[in-house]
């Protein structure tokens, strides 16, 4: 299950749940079918900040799923993917 943040769509401004490049669900369709995508830049969260954000909730005690949904990621395996790339896990 996907979990998207509830937030203001970078083109429309309506406040929805938003997915990739920060638009909702309706801009992402309109942009890829106008072929404006490339318009809308892609967001990245640095390593280190997901490093220390998942320190922080194993710290407190939260489980691998939730801090897999409080961080943002689709599924266990990505968070797990990204531990491994920082050399974490």
């Amino acid at each position: 299950m996907r979990i998207r943040r509830i937030e203001a769509c970078a083109r429309c401004g309506k406040v929805r749940r938003v997915a990739a490049r920060k638009l909702c669900g309706s801009c992402t369709t309109t942009v890829r079918r106008d072929g404006t995508r490339d318009q809308w830049p892609r967001v990245y969260r640095r390593l280190a900040d997901v490093v220390e954000d998942y320190r922080h909730l194993h710290a407190s005690g939260e489980s691998e799923q939730q801090i897999t949904r409080r961080l943002g990621y689709a599924h266990p395996y990505s968070l797990r993917a990204a531990l491994r790339r920082a050399g974490v896990r």
